[in-house]
């Protein structure tokens, strides 16, 4: 049963930088990308529900955009996790969007 509310964008190619502060701290690569959320790639494994700000170094951007916050989701211990996000600032919000719909 699909539990997504967002269809995500799959980067297997061109990963995204990403950096996190909050809860847990660490950088990554973003793999999966939606208008909600995404899946990191980290050796650093923040515990479920954790509270996170994300930087992500869109391709297009000279700036990282920020999640302002986010929540971990699920994770597989010093793998992966996903992170739902909760507030985007709105000007982050129109450049994440834009990237997504010029990627799909």
């Amino acid at each position: 049963m699909e539990r997504r509310k967002h269809i995500r964008l799959a980067h297997k190619v061109n990963a995204i930088p990403v950096t996190f502060s909050g809860d847990a701290k660490g950088t990554g690569t973003l793999y999966d990308l939606s208008p909600g959320g995404c899946k990191i790639d980290t050796r650093t494994t923040p515990p479920l529900g954790a509270s996170l700000t994300l930087r992500l170094g869109m391709p297009s951007e000279a700036d990282p955009i920020e999640i302002d916050t986010g929540v971990v989701g699920w994770t597989i211990k010093d793998k992966y996790f996903g992170v739902k996000f909760l507030q985007v600032d709105p000007t982050d919000r129109i450049v994440l969007n834009t990237y997504l719909a010029s990627r799909s």
